[in-house]
Parts: structure tokens; C-alpha cells; sequence
């Protein structure tokens, strides 16, 4: 019989590696959304539309947005990542710190999620149905656009 501490070790250990590969699955998928926005001046992504398996961890956007920084870092960018057993996305933005006097990432994830907060260059927010998950990228786009108009 395996005794507790086995048994909670291995659990352990199994969140220990769906972490690094959600990690590999953000930095993935950053990449590619690099690739589509290296020079456009915004861009909204929903991650699950990259990484369908996807199940709402914030780790991947964190390391989609690292290499977005890296790749696309004059792009102010939000992406949102759905969670099917919440029903509800997370939602985080960035904005280069040249476009922040124009676009302050805490108002665009307050426009697309209702609530949320951060600082002028990077915000988070959460509780946006993942229904509205579509709805919130035009949206996001949009303001974002105005902003830097």
C-alpha cells in the first residue's frame, strides 16, 4: 500500500509538470502570436485558439507574454485565456511603456472585463465569460486602436 506522503508526492509531482508544460505551451504559442503581430500596433489573442488543451492557467499567458516582449515589444498586447471548468477567462494586457501616455493596459483590461488592475504598462483581470471571449478581442481591439489614435 502507497502511504500518504506518496501518494500527495505524486500528485506533486504531476502538478509540477503540467506547470512546465503549460509553460512550453505559453512560450509556443507567444511565438506564433509574434509572428502575426510583429508590426501591428495592438493585438488581442485568445491563448485557446493556439493551445486548445488549455484550461485557464495564467502561467501560459505569463510566458506567452515574455516572448511577445521579446519578439513584438512595441505591440501593446492582451491576451485571454479561457478556463472551461470556471467558465470564465482571465484576461492580461500589456503596453509598451512609449504607448502607455496614450493607453494605460489597467483602463483596457477595465474596458474588457468590467474589473481588473496593475499599473499604466501591464494589468490583469478576471471573471470574463468565456462566451464573451470572441466578443472581448473585437472589443479590446477597438479601444485599444482609439486610444492609440
Amino acid at each position: 500500500k502507497r502511504s500518504i506522503k506518496e501518494a500527495v508526492d505524486t500528485v506533486r509531482q504531476k502538478q509540477k509538470e503540467r506547470i512546465a508544460l503549460v509553460k512550453q505551451w505559453g512560450t509556443a504559442a507567444g511565438g506564433h502570436i509574434a509572428e502575426e503581430v510583429v508590426a501591428q500596433p495592438v493585438a488581442v489573442r485568445v491563448l485557446n485558439d493556439y493551445v486548445p488543451e488549455l484550461r485557464g492557467e495564467r502561467d501560459a499567458m505569463v510566458e506567452a507574454l515574455k516572448v511577445l516582449e521579446k519578439q513584438a515589444s512595441d505591440t501593446a498586447v492582451m491576451l485571454i485565456v479561457k478556463d472551461p471548468a470556471k467558465g470564465t477567462a482571465s484576461v492580461i494586457a500589456q503596453v509598451p511603456a512609449a504607448k502607455a501616455g496614450k493607453l494605460s493596459a489597467v483602463d483596457w483590461i477595465k474596458h474588457v472585463c468590467g474589473k481588473g488592475g496593475g499599473k499604466p504598462t501591464s494589468a490583469s483581470g478576471a471573471g470574463l465569460p468565456n462566451e464573451k471571449a470572441v466578443e472581448a478581442t473585437a472589443k479590446g481591439t477597438d479601444f485599444a486602436q482609439g486610444a492609440l489614435a
